[in-house]
C-alpha cells in the first residue's frame, strides 16, 4: 500500500490538472474510476483511491451532499415550526392539538402558551381580589374614621358630663351646708 501511495503522489505531482488517481494493486494508475474498476474486476485486484490534498473524496462529497439535504430538510421543518409557534403566541391556533407527530418545539411552545394563559387568568383574578381588598380597606378606614369621631364625641360628652357632675356635686354640697345652717338657726 505504501508503494501505491508513493506512486500516486508522484502521478498527481506530474499531473497538476488532476485531483485524483485511481489505482489497482498491480500498480496500474487511472484517472477514470470506471476504467480502473474494469481493469481490477477482470484481474480480481484490490483498488485504492488517492486524492490531492484538500480535494474531497467521492465519498466525502456524497456525505456532504447528504448532510446538506438533511440540513435543508431540518431548516424547512424549523421554519414550519417557527410559523406554528408564532401562531400559538398570537392566538391564531387556539385549538392546536399536540400529537406525537407535533414538532417538539411547537409542543413546548403550545404548553408555554397555555401556561401563560392560565397565569394571565390567575393574575387577573388576583388583581380583582386585590382591588376588592383595597376597597374593603378603604371602607374599613372610613368606618374607623367614623368610629374614631364617634369615640372623640363620646369622650368629650363624658368629660362634659363629668364636669357637670362635679358642678352638681359642688352645688349639692353647698345646698347641704345651707340646709344644715338653716336647721341650726331654727
Amino acid at each position: 500500500m505504501k508503494q501505491l501511495e508513493s506512486t500516486a503522489a508522484k502521478i498527481l505531482a506530474d499531473n497538476p490538472e488532476q485531483n485524483a488517481v485511481y489505482m489497482t494493486a498491480d500498480g496500474q494508475a487511472f484517472f477514470n474510476k470506471d476504467a480502473r474498476n474494469n481493469h481490477a474486476k477482470e484481474r480480481k485486484l484490490e483498488v485504492a483511491d488517492f486524492f490531492r490534498n484538500g480535494v474531497a473524496t467521492d465519498e466525502e462529497t456524497a456525505d456532504a451532499i447528504k448532510a446538506l439535504e438533511v440540513a435543508s430538510q431540518e431548516v424547512e421543518a424549523s421554519k414550519a415550526a417557527l410559523e406554528q409557534i408564532e401562531k400559538v403566541f398570537t392566538d391564531e391556533t387556539p385549538n392546536l392539538e399536540v400529537t406525537p407527530d407535533t414538532n417538539p418545539i411547537v409542543a413546548i411552545a403550545k404548553g408555554a402558551a397555555s401556561q401563560l394563559a392560565e397565569r394571565k387568568a390567575h393574575d387577573e383574578e388576583m388583581s380583582e381580589a386585590l382591588n376588592a381588598s383595597a376597597n374593603e380597606i378603604e371602607e374599613l378606614k372610613a368606618s374607623n374614621n367614623t368610629l374614631s369621631l364617634d369615640l372623640d364625641t363620646s369622650v368629650k360628652a363624658k368629660q362634659a358630663a363629668e364636669a357637670d357632675l362635679k358642678t352638681a356635686q359642688a352645688e349639692l354640697e353647698k345646698i347641704k351646708k345651707e340646709l344644715a345652717a338653716a336647721k341650726k338657726t331654727k
